[in-house]
């Protein structure tokens, strides 16, 4: 019997993962993802990072990094910042 994986399982595992994710693991993966349509970006994303061992990773999240807001298709915010301090923080779309 074959078992066919959502690319939300394959995502929700690799966020779940403790170690470090080699990037040609990763690569492999968005390569098996269809283009997402603008509609559907419309909105608050927050972000997140996979630990590749890069030297860069945490840097976001020391700076109280939130992610990205697409207001059009030609329209981007891709610094949205919260503050720990804040009565509450920003709630994503996705």
């Amino acid at each position: 019997m074959t078992t066919t994986r959502s690319a939300r399982d394959t995502f929700t595992e690799l966020m779940g993962r403790t170690g470090q994710i080699a990037d040609a693991e990763l690569d492999e993966f968005w390569a098996t993802l269809v283009p997402a349509d603008i509609d559907f970006m419309i909105g608050e994303w927050k972000g997140g990072e996979f630990d590749t061992g890069h030297k860069a990773n945490g840097f976001m999240n020391r700076l109280n990094w939130f992610g990205k807001t697409f207001h059009s298709a030609a329209d981007a915010s891709r610094w949205c910042a919260w503050t720990p301090t804040a009565p509450s923080s920003p709630t994503p779309r996705r």
